[in-house]
């Protein structure tokens, strides 16, 4: 049975995945560099979600590739447009706690992932209060151990 299940298995439906992932890969691609700190806080994140938990690696790491390639293609708004119509707005405010976790990990918050986080906030309809809860929450996660 299990050669069958090989040869016929469906793949498992990515749309949201790609979706939740496009808002983290732009911010942490708008500074034209992706920290490898930011690339272990979102394997971090994509790890507990439970989105991403039908998915392997291989498949993340694909859906990676392709929205990276999607920014290069069709540009930063195009893209994120794409995520806005393709997740409920309870899932873009997920979307949108990623992208600021993704964005802190290096310990700093460059002036092109502030913007972009801005526009995301906007585009994805969150309210401003909203917002400023989860950059809140998140830094009072990210505190170092100084704090």
């Amino acid at each position: 049975m299990a050669l069958f299940d090989k040869l016929f298995a469906s793949k498992p439906d990515t749309k949201i995945a790609r979706a939740i992932l496009i808002p983290s890969i732009g911010v942490m691609a708008s500074d034209g560099r992706m920290d490898e700190r930011e690339l272990l806080q979102l394997n971090n994140v994509v790890s507990f979600s439970p989105i991403f938990s039908p998915l392997d690696g291989k498949t993340v790491t694909g859906l990676c590739s392709e929205i990276l390639t999607s920014f290069k293609n069709r540009g930063a708004r195009a893209v994120y447009a794409e995520a806005k119509a393709g997740l409920s707005p309870a899932l873009r405010e997920t979307a949108m706690c990623f992208a600021l976790r993704i964005a802190s990990a290096d310990g700093r918050l460059d002036e092109s992932e502030r913007e972009a986080l801005s526009y995301l906030a906007v585009e994805f309809e969150i309210p401003m209060e909203t917002f400023e809860a989860m950059a809140m929450v998140l830094g009072m996660m990210q505190r170092p151990a100084s704090a």
